[in-house]
């Protein structure tokens, strides 16, 4: 049974929701759920989803509230919008988003329903639908989190990760916009993963030489001179989102873009316990999170889950044990990222490093 209102699960004999008394049900009730208006409202698509409401829209594509007249349930409805509804690699990237959610059994990771086009070649995703709220959302309302809400969503965050990169799926686009609180504003139970648009198929061919994938904020420094990406990768952008939830800001922004993707290569990050009042224990997590070589990071999500562990147990962290590297710095690896970085340090005037020259 599931509580129609802020749709938590019950499995038991339970008649109505232990947080906000609603009579459970066997589904979510879609008139429970807010939507805006749309030009789309009371379309079908495939003869099977109704357009029931607008609900959010993306860079390339939106997203809206629609009935499953199969099931009976609300789901959320994908849709590439124009231009990119006819670009060739709008559309694998869209369709790769679905190919890589389904991949990855995880709670953590809102369910696909249907893959399917609409008669005009636009191709559609029909989702779970998520009750909630993004943690950008969040943050623009309280600026910050404090840790005893942030640890628990870091923890299923990197959980869900970690299964993705087991999956051969690496996300490339970690930040708060991804990142959905399941619950009732300020009251989050839960945490999904969601946007796999960017992410990076073991298999997949799509991505081409010399093209920065993710959102420049939060790029790691191998994704800023288009290098390969591991799952390395998601842990600096874990770090980033992160040190976000905690300060309020981002360690580095700037503008233009180049001055962006500068700082994200070559400046070190702000150590947040020298920034705040900020628990020392989670600080030296995110600051080993953020370390410019990957080498340098957590090898993988599951050493970074071990460390939010220990936190969450009272414990010390091994990144609070281990000393800060000598010399961190990104080195390239292909002749593209190479030429890349060199343009980048002479961006912001900075000699190249004996590592580099």
């Amino acid at each position: 049974m599931i509580c129609p209102r802020c749709h938590r699960s019950y499995s038991g004999a339970e008649t109505h929701c232990a947080f906000d008394g609603t009579e459970l049900s066997a589904s979510p009730r879609i008139d429970l759920l807010n939507a805006g208006k749309t030009r789309h409202m009371g379309a079908i698509l495939g003869d099977r989803f109704e357009i029931r409401g607008f609900v959010g829209q993306g860079g390339t594509s939106r997203v809206y509230l629609a009935k499953d007249h199969r099931s009976g349930d609300p789901v959320a409805v994908k849709l590439l919008e124009p231009p990119w509804a006819h670009d060739r690699v709008a559309k694998e990237r869209f369709m790769q988003e679905a190919e890589a959610a389904a991949r990855i059994h995880h709670p953590g990771v809102a369910r696909i329903i249907f893959v399917g086009e609409r008669g005009n070649g636009t191709p559609y995703l029909a989702m779970e639908f998520l009750f909630g709220e993004t943690l950008e959302t969040y943050l623009k309302r309280n600026q910050t989190m404090e840790v005893e809400l942030l640890l628990p969503v870091l923890r299923e965050l990197a959980s869900t990760l970690e299964i993705a990169h087991l999956a051969g799926v690496i996300h490339r686009d970690v930040k708060p916009e991804n990142v959905f609180l399941l619950g009732e504003t300020d009251e989050p139970y839960g945490v999904k993963l969601v946007d796999f648009g960017f992410a990076k198929l073991r298999d997949s061919t799509i991505t081409a030489a010399g093209i920065a994938i993710g959102s420049v904020d939060y790029m790691a420094p191998e994704q800023c001179v288009t290098d390969a990406v591991d799952a390395r990768t998601d842990v600096y952008g874990v770090g980033m989102l992160a040190f976000k939830a905690m300060s309020g800001r981002l360690p580095f922004q700037h503008a233009p873009v180049q001055d962006q993707l500068a700082h994200n290569l070559i400046a070190p990050a702000p150590r947040l316990v020298t920034c705040g009042d900020f628990d020392p224990y989670l600080s030296a997590v995110v600051e080993r999170c953020l370390r410019k070589h990957p080498r340098n990071r957590y090898k993988d999500m599951g050493a970074l889950l071990r460390d939010l562990d220990a936190i969450t147990d009272g414990q010390e962290p091994e990144a609070s044990t281990i000393e800060a590297p000598a010399e961190d710095v990104y080195i390239p690896q292909g002749p593209f990222a190479q030429l890349a970085t060199k343009a980048l340090y002479r961006r912001l005037n900075v000699p190249l490093p004996a590592a580099l020259t």
